[in-house]
């Protein structure tokens, strides 16, 4: 890039000015064009065509602006102050810089992740350079396809105050929680987005919940066993508002958080529901199949683990899925000391009827 071709585009521009054209695209473009055929550009290259390329991008439009970045972007000598100039020169300029530059800074990341627009923040979550600032960033983000090509993104490590957040994002938002269950760095943290796995993970998120129940130290006591009464009573009349109605004022959420539960396709919500009652497995199964008609039967069936999963157990999953809570501690913090008075029925106080139990706890 000597001062011949240097010469020679500002000439172009001053014949443009001269005639009331904007040229200073033209120029840009001619500009990266001829940096870009060099197979290695000198520093004095490249500080020439950074001082030409700045002025020019000062005046180009959007559409000329992001023609520019594709062709510039990838190049690995590209100077990041014309890249980062591209950036904020429209959302599309700035999604080809993000997307396709090699190098950039982590200042200029970190920048673009926090005030850029939700399709750059998706376009740096699928970077594999990211520092842990960038992610942290990019984690607050609201949009949801940042989130979910971040979560899918193997390249990057997601350290656990960024992968709590995403967790409860992905606790609503399916897609993401069944991207962050493929996480090999997901750890003991799946259980609130039992919502979002499929029946073998369900199945695996039951057992490892029953493990981490027997090593406490004190098991957990379900609030649920004292409207276990109410809840029975209103599954077998098939009343989902009722029941939807005794388990949200114990839980202290809203309708629509259990209805969801109630509602999903599988059944095991629906039955681990129940079973935090403790009222036995075929009182359950019963129940189920009152509340839930339309579940499949048998013993491999989805709901079938969760009716046999024990009260503690139970309610350490559903407040899991509740209140977004993974520890012991954090769910048993709301329970009353268990008394006799407690409960508006003993633990005995329901039996099995026979053919409904029989559907989910026999193949």
């Amino acid at each position: 890039m000597d001062e011949l071709f240097l010469a020679r585009v500002r000439g172009l521009a001053a014949a443009g000015r001269a005639q009331d054209l904007a040229f200073d695209a033209v120029v840009a473009r001619v500009a990266v064009d001829r940096f870009c055929s060099l197979a290695q550009p000198s520093a004095t290259d490249i500080e020439r065509f950074s001082a030409l390329a700045l002025g020019a991008l000062d005046k180009a439009d959007a559409a000329s602006a992001a023609r520019i970045a594709e062709r510039l972007a990838p190049n690995p000598h590209a100077p990041e102050k014309i890249l980062a100039k591209l950036t904020r020169r429209g959302e599309a300029a700035a999604v080809a810089v993000l997307s396709m530059a090699q190098h950039l800074s982590t200042d200029l990341l970190l920048a673009r992740a926090e005030t850029g627009s939700g399709a750059e923040a998706a376009a740096i979550s699928a970077r594999i350079d990211l520092d842990r600032s960038v992610v942290a960033a990019l984690a607050r983000r609201p949009e949801s396809e940042a989130l979910r090509v971040l979560a899918t993104n193997p390249a990057v490590a997601i350290e656990r105050g960024a992968l709590t957040a995403l967790i409860q994002r992905g606790r609503f938002d399916l897609a993401l929680g069944r991207a962050l269950l493929a996480r090999a760095d997901l750890g003991a943290g799946a259980l609130p987005l039992f919502l979002a796995a499929d029946t073998k993970t369900r199945r695996q998120l039951i057992l490892e919940a029953r493990r981490a129940e027997l090593a406490t130290p004190a098991p957990t006591i379900s609030p649920l066993e004292a409207a276990r009464h109410a809840m029975i009573a209103a599954a077998n009349a098939a009343n989902r508002a009722a029941f939807a109605a005794a388990i949200a004022v114990k839980l202290r959420t809203g309708r629509a958080a259990i209805e969801r539960m109630i509602d999903d396709p599988g059944g095991e919500p629906a039955a681990l529901l129940l079973a935090a009652t403790g009222a036995g497995a075929g009182v359950v199964g019963d129940a189920l199949a009152m509340l839930r008609p339309d579940l499949p039967t048998g013993a491999q069936s989805g709901a079938h683990l969760a009716i046999e999963t024990g009260s503690a157990t139970a309610y350490r999953i559903v407040a899991a899925i509740v209140h977004g809570r993974t520890s012991r501690s954090a769910s048993a913090s709301e329970h009353a000391p268990r008394t006799a008075e407690t409960f508006d029925a003993p633990r005995t106080g329901f039996r099995a009827s026979g053919d409904a139990s029989r559907r989910f706890s026999r193949g």
